[in-house]
């Protein structure tokens, strides 16, 4: 399987389910409606996928990774196909199998942030601000990047009815959201693994770090009972830049919160570990200090980390332009910052922001 020019193990071994109802080989990929609901794992449209791939055929849906390894980023795919070969020394057993090994699970779009580089879809918070400035219309909705033509369509939903899924292979479980740790959905399915099975199992979560966990909270105990759960923090940049882009959290009381899960990851404990990762976007609003903040947070928490696991940065700490500008050098924002349209997006985003004020 090596010596193919796109093969990529996700769709061979991993399941997402990002909306109700539709299925995707991995959260990159657009998706489609199910058509098979008793049999998600055998569905015509993730076959189909994987027949593609054994004919070294590069689907429409993996364009995302293309771009990313076109510019000598680190994508999803070489990520999973080396996760894959670590644990399991070989891509071909994994080729037939009646259950999924991974599990991607989006809980919803609900979220108590209204990002620069999210929308409605993702955010429940950005839904309301448009609902409002629908209903008020001071805010000309084509110019933003949360433009949609129906805002009666309530898209807030937690996403409480946990598909029937086979966990009897499973080795990790990754959720986002939306803000999964503000959900009980992601519970549920931690609950719904066989007690047995849960040793063998990672859990890593996509958050913006705004939950604090503490694990002397009865709560959170159940994340002592798989062998791993890492957070990746969605940061996109530090202190003033942060708290633009990642609107409304503040960003001492992130930090605090990212600091606290550290120690859990700096601890050693027998039959467990505590993972962390963090994943900043390069935009137009935060290309310019993006390198300085990467440092920063390479520094506070992964030098050490690094030292202790006896790994490479490069698995803690992922890069990527916003999917808007996904080629894009800095450059071409430079140049970007200069336009019309740069400026009413930001004026529009400002406005949506403070309508309350």
């Amino acid at each position: 399987m090596q010596d193919r020019k796109f093969f990529c193990i996700e769709p061979f071994v991993s399941l997402s389910i990002a909306i109700e109802d539709h299925i995707f080989p991995c959260c990159l990929h657009e998706g489609q409606k199910s058509t098979q609901k008793d049999d998600l794992w055998n569905d015509p449209y993730l076959k189909n996928i994987r027949e593609k791939i054994l004919n070294d055929e590069i689907p429409n849906e993996c364009q995302a990774c293309v771009e990313q390894e076109k510019f000598g980023r680190l994508s999803r795919r070489q990520h999973s196909n080396k996760v894959w070969l670590d644990e399991h020394g070989n891509f071909e057993d994994a080729i037939e199998n009646d259950a999924p090994y991974k599990l991607d699970f989006w809980t919803g779009n609900l979220c108590n942030l209204a990002c620069s580089t999210c929308n409605y879809t993702n955010s429940s918070t950005w839904f309301a601000l448009l609902k409002k400035a629908s209903k008020a219309g001071n805010v000309d909705l084509r110019f933003t990047r949360n433009y949609v033509s129906n805002l009666d369509y309530n898209f807030e939903f937690k996403k409480e009815d946990i598909p029937d899924i086979d966990f009897k292979n499973m080795e990790s479980i990754h959720f986002n959201g939306g803000e999964p740790l503000l959900t009980d959905s992601h519970f549920k399915i931690l609950n719904l693994i066989p007690k047995e099975r849960r040793k063998d199992v990672y859990v890593i979560y996509n958050t913006n770090g705004t939950v604090r966990i503490d694990l002397e909270d009865e709560k959170w105990s159940i994340f002592k009972e798989f062998r791993s759960v890492d957070m990746t923090f969605s940061l996109d940049g530090i202190e003033e830049m942060f708290e633009f882009v990642r609107w409304p959290a503040k960003w001492e009381e992130v930090q605090s919160n990212i600091d606290l899960w550290a120690e859990y990851c700096y601890s050693e404990y027998d039959n467990y570990f505590f993972q962390m990762s963090v994943n900043m976007v390069k935009t137009p609003h935060n290309f310019k200090v993006f390198d300085d903040a990467v440092k920063y947070v390479t520094d506070r928490w992964f030098t050490k980390l690094v030292a202790l696991r006896k790994s490479n940065l490069n698995e803690y700490v992922f890069t990527t332009n916003d999917h808007s500008f996904m080629c894009w050098t800095d450059e071409q924002f430079e140049e970007y910052t200069k336009t019309e349209e740069f400026d009413l997006q930001t004026k529009n985003l400002l406005i949506l922001r403070n309508q309350d004020k």
